[in-house]
């Protein structure tokens, strides 16, 4: 759903991922440095991705499995 969203949103405004990314990147980097946010600051020094659909997807199906093994491990513990 999300890439159909993206793939609509850069035909309604005609700026593609990379190219928002290229206006904006700075903006982005501007947050994360400044301190604001130091999850979202650790997260960009510890897990190196793009900020594409499928990166952010398998960053989140990744801690998404890494909780369930916690679990997991917590129950049969």
């Amino acid at each position: 759903m999300a890439m159909e969203s993206a793939a609509h949103a850069a035909d309604d405004t005609g700026v593609s991922n990379d190219a928002w990314m290229a206006r904006n990147g700075g903006r982005f980097a501007a947050i994360v440095s400044g301190g604001g946010h130091p999850v979202l600051t650790t997260v960009f020094e510890h897990e190196p991705f793009e900020l594409d659909l499928d990166s952010l997807f398998g960053f989140g199906l990744g801690r998404l499995v890494d909780g369930i093994a916690a679990r997991v491990h917590e129950t049969s513990a």
